[in-house]
C-alpha cells in the first residue's frame, strides 16, 4: 500500500517483453523455457558463459555482478528484471533499479540473504519465529544461551547463509566452549535443531 493506504498495481508485463534474469543456472533455465513458451523474451546475465540459462536464452550476457557498466547497459535492453537464486549481490540489483523495474526488490533480496535479517523482518512484523539471537562473540552467545535456554546454533558464513553442510549443535547456558575457530556471527535458536 502506498503512504495513502491504497495499493499499488504494477503494470502487467505482456508476452513480447523482454525479460531479464540475474544469474545462470538450472533455475533460470526452467523460468527461461516457461517464459519464452508464453511469448516473452530472455536475456540472462552472470559471470559464466554457455550456463544452463543461457542455452536457452535469447541473449546471454557474460560480465561480472560488480561490472556496473554492463549490468546497466543488460538493464536498459530489458523490460523487467529478476534473479534466479539469492546469491546474486544486493548491489547489483540497487545499481540497476532506477532503469528497471527489479522484482522481487533489491531491499528484499538483501534481506534474503542473510538469516538473521530474515528472522528480524519477520519478527518486526508480527510473523512468529522460534525465539533467536545472533551472537558475534562468545559472550553475546552465552548471554543468548542464558535468555533462550536450550538452544542449537546455525553456523553461517560471512554473509550468513549456512554452509552447505550446517551441523547445529545442542547447548544449555553456561556450557558452551567455543573455539576461534568457529565462524561469526551465529544465530542461536531456540527449539529443535530442525525449528525453523
Amino acid at each position: 500500500a502506498d503512504t495513502e493506504g491504497q495499493a499499488r498495481t504494477a503494470p502487467m508485463i505482456a508476452p513480447g517483453s523482454v525479460l531479464g534474469v540475474l544469474g545462470s543456472g538450472q533455475l533460470g533455465r526452467m523460468f527461461t523455457i516457461a517464459a519464452r513458451r508464453m511469448g516473452y523474451r530472455v536475456h540472462t546475465f552472470s559471470p559464466h558463459s554457455d550456463t544452463p540459462t543461457g542455452q536457452v536464452a535469447d541473449v546471454e550476457v557474460t560480465a561480472p555482478y560488480d561490472d556496473l557498466d554492463a549490468l546497466q547497459a543488460f538493464a536498459r535492453r530489458v523490460d523487467v528484471v529478476t534473479f534466479e537464486f539469492e546469491n546474486v549481490p544486493s548491489a547489483a540489483t540497487s545499481a540497476i533499479e532506477s532503469i528497471v523495474t527489479v522484482r522481487p526488490s533489491p531491499e528484499a533480496l538483501h534481506i534474503s540473504q542473510q538469516r538473521a535479517r530474515e528472522k528480524q523482518f519477520l519478527a518486526d512484523r508480527g510473523f512468529p519465529t522460534v525465539p533467536f539471537a545472533v551472537a558475534t562473540t562468545q559472550a553475546e552467545l552465552h548471554g543468548a544461551l542464558a535468555r533462550i535456554g536450550p538452544a542449537s546454533i546455525e553456523i553461517t558464513d560471512q554473509s550468513g547463509r549456512p554452509f552447505q553442510s550446517v551441523q547445529s549443535l545442542h547447548l544449555e547456558a553456561g556450557t558452551a566452549d567455543l573455539r576461534d575457530n568457529f565462524f561469526w556471527p551465529m544465530k542461536v535458536r531456540g527449539g529443535k535443531a530442525n525449528d525453523v
